[in-house]
Protein backbone atom coordinates (compact mmCIF):
# COMPACT_ATOMS: atom_id res chain seq x y z
CA UNK A 1 0.00 0.00 0.00
CA UNK A 2 1.33 3.17 -1.43
CA UNK A 3 -0.86 5.10 1.72
CA UNK A 4 -2.31 4.53 4.75
CA UNK A 5 -5.71 5.71 5.34
CA UNK A 6 -8.50 6.64 1.88
CA UNK A 7 -8.90 10.48 1.02
CA UNK A 8 -12.45 11.15 3.18
CA UNK A 9 -14.46 11.34 0.06
CA UNK A 10 -13.20 8.15 -1.45
CA UNK A 11 -13.91 6.39 1.80
CA UNK A 12 -17.33 7.89 2.07
CA UNK A 13 -17.75 6.71 -1.25
CA UNK A 14 -16.91 2.97 -0.34
CA UNK A 15 -19.06 3.11 2.67
CA UNK A 16 -21.96 3.95 0.73
CA UNK A 17 -21.16 1.37 -2.05
CA UNK A 18 -21.09 -1.47 0.44
CA UNK A 19 -24.41 -0.78 1.56
CA UNK A 20 -25.61 -1.45 -1.94
CA UNK A 21 -25.34 -5.12 -1.92
CA UNK A 22 -27.25 -5.38 0.99
CA UNK A 23 -30.03 -3.29 0.21
CA UNK A 24 -30.59 -5.59 -2.93
CA UNK A 25 -31.10 -8.69 -1.52
CA UNK A 26 -32.48 -8.05 2.56
CA UNK A 27 -32.23 -4.65 3.98
CA UNK A 28 -30.29 -4.45 7.33
CA UNK A 29 -28.26 -1.28 9.25
CA UNK A 30 -27.59 2.05 7.69
CA UNK A 31 -24.64 4.36 6.53
CA UNK A 32 -23.74 6.25 9.75
CA UNK A 33 -22.55 9.64 8.77
CA UNK A 34 -23.10 12.70 10.85
CA UNK A 35 -23.57 16.37 9.22
CA UNK A 36 -20.25 17.56 10.27
CA UNK A 37 -18.68 14.59 8.21
CA UNK A 38 -20.86 15.45 5.14
CA UNK A 39 -20.24 18.68 5.24
CA UNK A 40 -16.41 18.61 5.20
CA UNK A 41 -16.13 16.87 2.39
CA UNK A 42 -14.38 18.49 -0.56
CA UNK A 43 -18.10 17.43 -2.87
CA UNK A 44 -16.73 18.47 -6.45
CA UNK A 45 -13.95 15.85 -5.85
CA UNK A 46 -16.56 13.50 -4.70
CA UNK A 47 -18.97 13.54 -7.38
CA UNK A 48 -16.36 13.64 -9.92
CA UNK A 49 -14.63 10.57 -8.54
CA UNK A 50 -17.69 8.99 -8.44
CA UNK A 51 -18.79 9.92 -11.59
CA UNK A 52 -15.19 8.88 -12.86
CA UNK A 53 -15.87 5.28 -11.55
CA UNK A 54 -19.52 4.84 -12.93
CA UNK A 55 -20.79 5.17 -9.67
CA UNK A 56 -22.74 8.01 -9.40
CA UNK A 57 -25.94 6.79 -9.47
CA UNK A 58 -25.76 3.93 -6.76
CA UNK A 59 -23.63 6.62 -4.74
CA UNK A 60 -26.89 9.24 -5.02
CA UNK A 61 -29.50 6.32 -4.29
CA UNK A 62 -27.33 5.29 -0.94
CA UNK A 63 -27.50 9.12 0.32
CA UNK A 64 -31.05 9.40 -0.48
CA UNK A 65 -32.07 6.30 1.25
CA UNK A 66 -29.69 6.45 4.42
CA UNK A 67 -31.70 9.86 5.13
CA UNK A 68 -28.62 11.60 4.41
CA UNK A 69 -29.24 14.17 1.75
CA UNK A 70 -31.22 17.10 4.33
CA UNK A 71 -27.62 16.87 5.56
CA UNK A 72 -26.17 18.62 2.37
CA UNK A 73 -26.38 22.10 1.14
CA UNK A 74 -28.74 22.77 -1.18
CA UNK A 75 -26.97 22.75 -4.26
CA UNK A 76 -25.08 19.30 -3.21
CA UNK A 77 -28.96 18.12 -2.91
CA UNK A 78 -29.72 19.00 -6.36
CA UNK A 79 -26.77 17.71 -8.02
CA UNK A 80 -27.65 14.64 -6.35
CA UNK A 81 -30.76 14.49 -7.34
CA UNK A 82 -30.41 15.02 -11.10
CA UNK A 83 -27.73 12.91 -11.57
CA UNK A 84 -29.97 10.13 -9.44
CA UNK A 85 -33.06 11.04 -12.25
CA UNK A 86 -30.49 11.24 -15.51
CA UNK A 87 -28.70 7.56 -14.46
CA UNK A 88 -32.68 6.64 -14.02
CA UNK A 89 -33.68 7.88 -17.76
CA UNK A 90 -30.14 6.22 -19.20
CA UNK A 91 -30.56 3.25 -17.70
CA UNK A 92 -33.97 2.50 -19.60
CA UNK A 93 -33.26 3.96 -22.42
CA UNK A 94 -29.98 1.17 -22.58
CA UNK A 95 -32.90 -1.25 -21.59
CA UNK A 96 -35.65 -0.51 -24.19
CA UNK A 97 -32.82 -0.24 -27.18
CA UNK A 98 -31.94 -4.18 -25.87
CA UNK A 99 -35.47 -4.98 -26.29
CA UNK A 100 -35.86 -3.78 -29.42
CA UNK A 101 -33.08 -5.74 -30.61
CA UNK A 102 -34.17 -8.40 -28.46
CA UNK A 103 -37.59 -8.27 -30.43
CA UNK A 104 -35.65 -7.92 -33.48
CA UNK A 105 -33.64 -11.12 -33.57
CA UNK A 106 -36.66 -13.11 -31.79
CA UNK A 107 -38.85 -12.65 -35.42
CA UNK A 108 -36.14 -13.85 -37.21
CA UNK A 109 -35.69 -16.71 -35.39
CA UNK A 110 -32.54 -16.01 -32.99
CA UNK A 111 -32.43 -16.16 -29.14
CA UNK A 112 -30.93 -13.64 -27.20
CA UNK A 113 -29.73 -13.41 -23.73
CA UNK A 114 -28.23 -10.44 -22.00
CA UNK A 115 -25.14 -10.04 -20.65
CA UNK A 116 -23.42 -7.28 -18.42
CA UNK A 117 -25.16 -4.07 -17.81
CA UNK A 118 -28.22 -5.31 -19.20
CA UNK A 119 -28.54 -8.76 -18.10
CA UNK A 120 -27.19 -7.08 -14.15
CA UNK A 121 -29.95 -4.81 -14.56
CA UNK A 122 -32.84 -6.85 -14.89
CA UNK A 123 -31.81 -9.22 -12.56
CA UNK A 124 -29.95 -7.85 -10.15
CA UNK A 125 -30.27 -3.94 -9.85
CA UNK A 126 -34.12 -4.45 -10.97
CA UNK A 127 -34.86 -2.43 -7.88
CA UNK A 128 -31.73 0.18 -8.17
CA UNK A 129 -31.59 0.68 -12.17
CA UNK A 130 -28.73 3.13 -11.73
CA UNK A 131 -26.41 0.76 -13.31
CA UNK A 132 -24.85 2.85 -16.26
CA UNK A 133 -24.44 1.38 -20.04
CA UNK A 134 -21.89 2.21 -22.24
CA UNK A 135 -23.24 -0.05 -24.74
CA UNK A 136 -25.66 -3.18 -25.30
CA UNK A 137 -24.14 -6.50 -24.57
CA UNK A 138 -25.96 -9.51 -25.93
CA UNK A 139 -25.49 -13.42 -25.97
CA UNK A 140 -26.28 -15.44 -28.71
CA UNK A 141 -25.63 -19.42 -30.21
CA UNK A 142 -22.79 -19.52 -32.46
CA UNK A 143 -25.04 -21.39 -35.04
CA UNK A 144 -26.81 -18.26 -34.99
CA UNK A 145 -23.77 -15.72 -35.91
CA UNK A 146 -23.77 -15.56 -39.55
CA UNK A 147 -27.78 -15.22 -39.50
CA UNK A 148 -27.50 -12.70 -36.74
CA UNK A 149 -24.99 -10.92 -38.26
CA UNK A 150 -26.02 -10.47 -41.71
CA UNK A 151 -29.42 -9.23 -40.12
CA UNK A 152 -27.12 -6.67 -38.64
CA UNK A 153 -25.84 -5.20 -41.98
CA UNK A 154 -29.32 -5.59 -43.10
CA UNK A 155 -30.70 -3.30 -40.78
CA UNK A 156 -28.18 -0.39 -40.73
CA UNK A 157 -25.74 -1.50 -38.34
CA UNK A 158 -21.91 -1.66 -39.32
CA UNK A 159 -18.90 -3.46 -37.35
CA UNK A 160 -17.41 -0.88 -35.00
CA UNK A 161 -13.61 -0.23 -36.25
CA UNK A 162 -11.38 -1.57 -33.48
CA UNK A 163 -9.56 1.63 -31.76
CA UNK A 164 -6.66 1.00 -29.59
CA UNK A 165 -3.53 2.74 -27.50
CA UNK A 166 -1.40 1.92 -30.36
CA UNK A 167 -2.55 3.16 -33.50
CA UNK A 168 -0.57 0.36 -35.45
CA UNK A 169 -1.83 -2.57 -33.78
CA UNK A 170 -4.87 -3.33 -35.48
CA UNK A 171 -4.46 -3.87 -39.42
CA UNK A 172 -6.80 -1.92 -41.62
CA UNK A 173 -10.25 -3.33 -41.40
CA UNK A 174 -12.43 -3.44 -44.03
CA UNK A 175 -16.03 -2.26 -43.62
CA UNK A 176 -18.09 -4.96 -42.67
CA UNK A 177 -15.81 -8.11 -43.68
CA UNK A 178 -15.52 -10.53 -40.59
CA UNK A 179 -14.43 -14.06 -40.18
CA UNK A 180 -15.31 -15.87 -36.70
CA UNK A 181 -12.29 -18.19 -37.30
CA UNK A 182 -10.18 -14.78 -37.15
CA UNK A 183 -12.09 -13.33 -33.79
CA UNK A 184 -10.47 -14.75 -31.03
CA UNK A 185 -12.34 -13.26 -28.18
CA UNK A 186 -15.44 -14.48 -29.55
CA UNK A 187 -17.11 -11.03 -29.47
CA UNK A 188 -17.88 -8.37 -32.13
CA UNK A 189 -18.96 -4.75 -31.94
CA UNK A 190 -21.77 -3.02 -33.97
CA UNK A 191 -23.13 0.55 -33.98
CA UNK A 192 -25.92 2.36 -35.91
CA UNK A 193 -26.78 5.94 -35.40
CA UNK A 194 -27.88 5.50 -31.67
CA UNK A 195 -27.11 1.54 -30.98
CA UNK A 196 -24.19 0.16 -29.86
CA UNK A 197 -23.92 -3.51 -29.85
CA UNK A 198 -21.33 -6.06 -28.58
CA UNK A 199 -22.56 -9.47 -29.65
CA UNK A 200 -20.84 -12.54 -28.26
CA UNK A 201 -20.80 -16.28 -29.14
CA UNK A 202 -18.01 -17.72 -27.49
CA UNK A 203 -16.75 -14.79 -24.87
CA UNK A 204 -12.60 -15.24 -24.10
CA UNK A 205 -10.71 -13.23 -22.25
CA UNK A 206 -6.85 -12.93 -21.52
CA UNK A 207 -5.97 -13.13 -17.89
CA UNK A 208 -2.54 -13.70 -16.69
CA UNK A 209 -1.30 -14.83 -20.01
CA UNK A 210 -3.87 -17.49 -20.47
CA UNK A 211 -7.23 -17.39 -22.76
CA UNK A 212 -9.98 -17.84 -20.62
CA UNK A 213 -12.67 -19.27 -22.37
CA UNK A 214 -16.55 -19.06 -21.19
CA UNK A 215 -18.73 -22.59 -22.47
CA UNK A 216 -21.80 -20.62 -24.07
CA UNK A 217 -23.53 -24.01 -24.63
CA UNK A 218 -23.66 -24.68 -20.95
CA UNK A 219 -24.57 -21.09 -20.28
CA UNK A 220 -27.67 -21.43 -22.43
CA UNK A 221 -28.49 -24.69 -20.78
CA UNK A 222 -28.73 -22.86 -17.52
CA UNK A 223 -30.26 -20.19 -18.25
CA UNK A 224 -33.57 -19.70 -16.05
CA UNK A 225 -37.01 -18.12 -16.68
CA UNK A 226 -36.60 -14.27 -16.18
CA UNK A 227 -38.62 -12.32 -13.21
CA UNK A 228 -42.41 -11.66 -13.95
CA UNK A 229 -41.73 -7.84 -13.56
CA UNK A 230 -39.03 -8.08 -16.59
CA UNK A 231 -41.29 -10.41 -19.25
CA UNK A 232 -43.23 -13.70 -19.32
CA UNK A 233 -41.53 -16.13 -21.11
CA UNK A 234 -37.66 -14.42 -21.03
CA UNK A 235 -35.07 -16.20 -19.75
CA UNK A 236 -31.85 -14.52 -18.32
CA UNK A 237 -28.32 -16.21 -17.47
CA UNK A 238 -28.53 -18.01 -14.36
CA UNK A 239 -26.93 -15.90 -11.33
CA UNK A 240 -23.87 -17.93 -11.29
CA UNK A 241 -23.02 -17.65 -14.76
CA UNK A 242 -23.85 -13.77 -14.66
CA UNK A 243 -21.42 -13.38 -12.00
CA UNK A 244 -18.55 -15.73 -13.52
CA UNK A 245 -18.64 -13.57 -16.74
CA UNK A 246 -18.45 -10.25 -14.76
CA UNK A 247 -15.80 -11.96 -12.92
CA UNK A 248 -13.24 -12.27 -15.59
CA UNK A 249 -14.37 -9.69 -17.65
CA UNK A 250 -13.29 -7.43 -14.45
CA UNK A 251 -10.03 -9.53 -14.27
CA UNK A 252 -9.06 -8.70 -17.72
CA UNK A 253 -9.41 -4.93 -18.25
CA UNK A 254 -6.30 -3.15 -17.20
CA UNK A 255 -8.11 -0.11 -15.39
CA UNK A 256 -11.47 -1.45 -14.46
CA UNK A 257 -14.05 0.46 -12.89
CA UNK A 258 -15.47 0.73 -9.25
CA UNK A 259 -18.94 0.15 -10.59
CA UNK A 260 -17.21 -3.50 -11.71
CA UNK A 261 -16.24 -4.18 -7.89
CA UNK A 262 -20.25 -3.48 -7.02
CA UNK A 263 -21.36 -5.31 -9.94
CA UNK A 264 -19.06 -8.34 -8.35
CA UNK A 265 -19.95 -8.15 -5.13
CA UNK A 266 -23.84 -7.75 -5.82
CA UNK A 267 -24.10 -11.05 -7.61
CA UNK A 268 -22.10 -13.19 -5.08
CA UNK A 269 -24.31 -11.57 -2.62
CA UNK A 270 -27.29 -13.01 -4.70
CA UNK A 271 -25.79 -16.01 -5.42
CA UNK A 272 -24.82 -16.80 -1.92
CA UNK A 273 -28.77 -16.19 -0.53
CA UNK A 274 -29.47 -18.95 -2.99
CA UNK A 275 -26.14 -21.40 -4.01
CA UNK A 276 -23.82 -20.92 -1.31
CA UNK A 277 -20.32 -19.73 -2.23
CA UNK A 278 -19.81 -19.84 -6.13
CA UNK A 279 -16.79 -19.95 -8.54
CA UNK A 280 -14.90 -22.72 -6.10
CA UNK A 281 -15.55 -25.52 -8.90
CA UNK A 282 -14.61 -22.64 -11.45
CA UNK A 283 -11.32 -21.38 -10.23
CA UNK A 284 -10.17 -25.38 -9.41
CA UNK A 285 -9.28 -26.17 -12.97
CA UNK A 286 -7.78 -22.97 -13.85
CA UNK A 287 -4.22 -22.00 -14.60
CA UNK A 288 -1.99 -21.00 -11.47
CA UNK A 289 -1.27 -17.23 -12.49
CA UNK A 290 -4.80 -16.94 -13.66
CA UNK A 291 -6.08 -18.85 -10.62
CA UNK A 292 -4.13 -16.67 -7.89
CA UNK A 293 -5.31 -13.00 -10.22
CA UNK A 294 -8.86 -14.08 -9.64
CA UNK A 295 -8.71 -14.88 -6.08
CA UNK A 296 -7.25 -12.11 -5.10
CA UNK A 297 -9.69 -10.20 -6.67
CA UNK A 298 -12.38 -12.06 -4.95
CA UNK A 299 -10.88 -12.31 -1.76
CA UNK A 300 -10.95 -8.47 -1.43
CA UNK A 301 -14.38 -7.91 -3.15
CA UNK A 302 -15.43 -10.35 -0.14
CA UNK A 303 -13.24 -8.25 2.71
CA UNK A 304 -15.01 -5.24 1.58
CA UNK A 305 -18.40 -6.03 1.20
CA UNK A 306 -18.96 -8.84 3.22
CA UNK A 307 -19.81 -7.06 6.39
CA UNK A 308 -22.71 -4.98 7.28
CA UNK A 309 -20.99 -2.62 9.14
CA UNK A 310 -20.50 0.52 7.42
CA UNK A 311 -19.08 2.37 9.47
CA UNK A 312 -15.62 1.33 9.06
CA UNK A 313 -13.18 0.06 6.06
CA UNK A 314 -11.89 -3.32 6.04
CA UNK A 315 -7.59 -2.98 5.54
CA UNK A 316 -8.53 -4.22 1.41
CA UNK A 317 -10.11 -0.82 0.98
CA UNK A 318 -6.52 0.43 0.10
CA UNK A 319 -5.45 -1.99 -2.25
CA UNK A 320 -8.44 -1.84 -4.06
CA UNK A 321 -8.00 1.68 -4.05
CA UNK A 322 -4.58 2.07 -5.12
CA UNK A 323 -5.18 -0.17 -7.94
CA UNK A 324 -8.14 1.50 -9.17
CA UNK A 325 -8.14 4.94 -8.61
CA UNK A 326 -3.92 5.15 -8.72
CA UNK A 327 -3.79 3.02 -11.64
CA UNK A 328 -0.58 1.07 -10.29
CA UNK A 329 -0.57 -2.10 -12.05
CA UNK A 330 0.90 -4.29 -8.87
CA UNK A 331 1.65 -7.77 -9.24
CA UNK A 332 -0.95 -7.95 -6.70
CA UNK A 333 -3.65 -8.01 -9.15
CA UNK A 334 -2.40 -8.83 -12.74
CA UNK A 335 1.29 -8.56 -12.79
CA UNK A 336 0.93 -7.36 -16.61
CA UNK A 337 4.78 -7.41 -18.27
CA UNK A 338 5.30 -5.23 -21.37
CA UNK A 339 6.68 -6.60 -23.94
CA UNK A 340 10.01 -5.04 -25.20
CA UNK A 341 10.37 -3.65 -28.81
CA UNK A 342 13.09 -5.92 -29.42
CA UNK A 343 10.23 -8.90 -28.81
CA UNK A 344 8.30 -7.10 -30.91
CA UNK A 345 10.55 -7.18 -33.93
CA UNK A 346 11.73 -10.70 -33.30
CA UNK A 347 8.89 -12.47 -32.40
CA UNK A 348 8.38 -15.48 -35.03
CA UNK A 349 4.35 -15.48 -34.46
CA UNK A 350 3.96 -11.75 -36.45
CA UNK A 351 1.63 -12.08 -39.74
CA UNK A 352 3.32 -8.57 -40.87
CA UNK A 353 5.41 -9.32 -43.57
CA UNK A 354 8.67 -7.28 -44.04
CA UNK A 355 10.88 -5.15 -41.40
CA UNK A 356 9.37 -2.12 -42.29
CA UNK A 357 6.10 -3.41 -41.07
CA UNK A 358 7.27 -5.02 -37.71
CA UNK A 359 9.24 -2.05 -37.05
CA UNK A 360 5.72 0.57 -37.55
CA UNK A 361 3.78 -1.93 -35.85
CA UNK A 362 6.63 -1.65 -32.87
CA UNK A 363 6.56 1.88 -32.71
CA UNK A 364 3.21 1.98 -32.47
CA UNK A 365 3.84 1.64 -28.09
CA UNK A 366 5.70 4.38 -28.55
CA UNK A 367 2.75 6.82 -30.16
CA UNK A 368 -0.21 6.49 -28.79
CA UNK A 369 -3.25 6.80 -30.71
CA UNK A 370 -5.18 10.43 -29.15
CA UNK A 371 -8.55 8.59 -30.78
CA UNK A 372 -8.34 6.13 -28.14
CA UNK A 373 -8.72 8.22 -25.28
CA UNK A 374 -11.03 10.74 -26.55
CA UNK A 375 -13.54 7.47 -27.54
CA UNK A 376 -13.10 5.41 -24.68
CA UNK A 377 -12.95 8.62 -21.97
CA UNK A 378 -14.69 11.63 -23.60
CA UNK A 379 -13.93 14.88 -21.87
CA UNK A 380 -11.07 13.48 -19.48
CA UNK A 381 -9.29 11.90 -22.45
CA UNK A 382 -6.61 14.72 -23.01
CA UNK A 383 -5.18 14.73 -20.01
CA UNK A 384 -4.73 11.26 -19.84
CA UNK A 385 -3.34 10.86 -23.46
CA UNK A 386 -0.98 13.99 -21.67
CA UNK A 387 -0.09 11.37 -18.73
CA UNK A 388 0.60 8.63 -21.00
CA UNK A 389 3.82 10.70 -22.57
CA UNK A 390 4.90 11.84 -19.17
CA UNK A 391 4.08 8.48 -17.95
CA UNK A 392 6.47 6.62 -20.80
CA UNK A 393 9.05 9.47 -20.72
CA UNK A 394 9.37 8.48 -16.93
CA UNK A 395 10.12 4.82 -17.85
CA UNK A 396 12.21 5.51 -21.14
CA UNK A 397 14.46 7.46 -18.47
CA UNK A 398 14.21 5.14 -15.58
CA UNK A 399 15.82 2.63 -18.17
CA UNK A 400 18.80 5.01 -18.55
CA UNK A 401 19.07 6.20 -15.07
CA UNK A 402 17.57 3.92 -12.45
CA UNK A 403 19.13 4.86 -9.97
CA UNK A 404 18.28 8.16 -10.26
CA UNK A 405 14.39 8.07 -10.48
CA UNK A 406 12.04 6.96 -8.06
CA UNK A 407 10.08 3.73 -8.57
CA UNK A 408 6.30 3.80 -8.34
CA UNK A 409 5.97 2.74 -4.63
CA UNK A 410 7.73 6.31 -4.09
CA UNK A 411 5.14 8.88 -5.42
CA UNK A 412 3.76 10.73 -3.02
CA UNK A 413 0.17 10.87 -2.64
CA UNK A 414 -0.35 14.18 -3.17
CA UNK A 415 1.62 13.69 -6.44
CA UNK A 416 -0.57 10.78 -7.32
CA UNK A 417 -4.07 12.00 -7.05
CA UNK A 418 -3.12 15.53 -8.69
CA UNK A 419 -2.95 12.98 -11.76
CA UNK A 420 -6.74 11.40 -11.61
CA UNK A 421 -8.59 11.89 -14.09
Amino acid sequence: MYFQTAPPEIGIILKLLRWIPFSITAPRGRVALSAEELRALNWSYLLKIAETQRVLGFVAYAIEQNNLLGFLDPRIQTLLTQSLLATQWQNKIKLDQFTKIRNSFRENGILVLPLKGVGLSLSVYRHTPFRPMGDIDCLIQKKDLSKAITFLLSQGFRIKPLITKNRWHDAPQTQNEFSAEKTTCGRLSFINDEIDLDLHWAPTYEIGGYALGINSESMWARACAAPVAVGAGEELLCDEDLAWHQVLHTAEMHNPYFVQILDIAACMRQCNTKTGTPFEDRLLYLPEKPKRIIETLLADIQALFETNNFSSLPASADQLINFFFLKNKSEHYHGYHTKSAAWLLAAPAFSFKGVRSRIKYAAGYFVPNPEYYAVKVGDTGFRMYLTHWKDLACKIGRFFWRKNLKTPGQFTRKSKLADLP
